[in-house]
């Protein structure tokens, strides 16, 4: 599933939900905010690799449920 779009991109905290998730399915979450997000809703979430959050302009933020209560992700830049 793809969450928001690149001309309507989220903004705020993200919390993510184990509610109906897939091992192993990659969702892409679109996102431009002031300040980086916080990610909460499960114990265990990971940044993976070197990307960061960059403020005030389109991040696309990919996360993958990789075992119970286990979420890891990484960020890159549109453009």
């Amino acid at each position: 599933k793809v969450y928001n779009t690149a001309t309507s991109p989220g903004t705020g905290d993200i919390t993510v939900s184990q509610t109906n998730a897939v091992l192993g399915v990659v969702q892409k979450l679109y996102h431009n905010s002031g300040s980086a997000p916080t990610l909460s809703g499960v114990s265990d979430i990971q940044i993976m690799g070197t990307g960061t959050y960059t403020t005030s302009v389109i991040n696309v933020i990919y996360a993958e449920w990789t075992e119970t209560d286990r979420v890891e992700y990484w960020i890159t830049q549109e453009g």
